[in-house]
């Protein structure tokens, strides 16, 4: 099929023609002329997209010379969106999707997240002084779970008590041990001091020999020792002597006293407390040995005011007085 380009010039040779048939060889002319302006349709057919040239028949073109063809309208597509309405969570924000059939969609009507919703926390392991602990609490929503540490707990002293009592020359305390390695000393006491018993003659003095006598502490039973000094030697010429005596005495108390007179008198020994003469045993009237000497030994009773006390001895027309004192 074969298309004008220019159409008047077609009709031009067309019109001589009709008017002057005797003219064939210049009618064969333009033919050619005609044909060389010619292409094929499928050379310049328009491409796919292309809109066609409509074009409107009219008197100088006549009807059958030109193809028509109609011009193609394109399609108008409107959406049509389906809304779908995401709730928020404790994170994530909630929002509203418009989705249309084409495949297009948006968000809009966005909705700030609620935040969890915490439990209280329970203690999943207890922290120690050597260790950390931890605890945990969940979200009631969504079961989110949220765990944190504790901090070991400081150390608290407790304190193992060895107690030192005071004895009587050394004083009393007590150590204080913790666990940790701590440790101090605290509440002293003073030593109590020796509690001693009474005096007791291990060896009598003589005029020849030095005497011995001991105590013991009733606490401790430390013992201690007193040397008698000897007695002094007798008067040959008779005349009554003290030789020995402890001016102080106690309660409970051994005490010896001793004399030296004529030889073979008798002597006499009275001792005098506030309460009267005393009776104790050991006060009786004693003659002096060979050598003049005469010992009294007697015992201070366990309530004997505490005081200053005197002792008569007499015998062979003489006498003597001394004094004691109970402390």
């Amino acid at each position: 099929m074969v298309e004008y380009k220019n159409t008047t010039f077609l009709w031009g040779v067309h019109s001589l023609a009709q008017i002057n048939r005797t003219f064939p060889l210049i009618l064969i002319v333009l033919c050619l002329l005609a044909l060389f302006g010619c292409t094929d349709q499928n050379q310049n057919a328009p491409t796919e997209g292309q809109n066609l040239p409509f074009v409107t028949p009219s008197p100088e073109t006549g009807p059958s010379d030109v193809a028509v063809i109609p011009e193609t309208q394109p399609t108008v597509h409107y959406h049509a969106y389906d809304a779908t309405v995401i709730p928020p969570g404790c994170v994530e924000n909630g929002y509203t999707l418009y989705r249309c059939a084409c495949g297009e969609e948006h968000t809009g009507n966005e909705v700030t997240a609620y935040g969890h919703k915490w439990s209280g926390w329970t203690v999943v392991s207890a922290p120690t002084e050597e260790k950390s602990g931890s605890r945990q609490r969940h979200c009631t929503v969504c079961l989110t779970t949220e765990s944190e540490s504790l901090d070991p707990l400081s150390h608290q002293h407790t304190y193992r008590l060895q107690i030192t009592e005071p004895t009587c020359i050394e004083d009393g305390y007590t150590n204080y041990f913790c666990s940790c390695g701590s440790s101090y000393v605290s509440d002293h006491t003073k030593q109590l001091g020796h509690d001693w018993s009474q005096w007791e003659t291990v060896t009598e003095p003589t005029c020849q020999n030095e005497g011995l006598r001991q105590r013991k502490c009733a606490r401790c039973r430390e013992e201690e020792s007193e040397v008698l000094e000897k007695l002094q030697p007798p008067d040959i010429s008779g005349k009554l002597t003290v030789l020995s005596f402890a001016e102080v005495v106690h309660r409970n108390e051994t005490v010896s006293l001793t004399i030296s007179g004529t030889p073979g008198v008798e002597y006499d020994i009275d001792v005098y407390y506030s309460s009267g003469e005393s009776k104790a045993k050991g006060l009786e009237n004693q003659i002096a040995d060979t050598q003049g000497v005469v010992t009294w030994t007697w015992k201070i009773g366990g309530k004997t005011a505490f005081g200053t006390y005197q002792v008569v001895i007499s015998g062979g027309g003489e006498s003597q007085t001394v004094y004691f004192t109970v402390a």
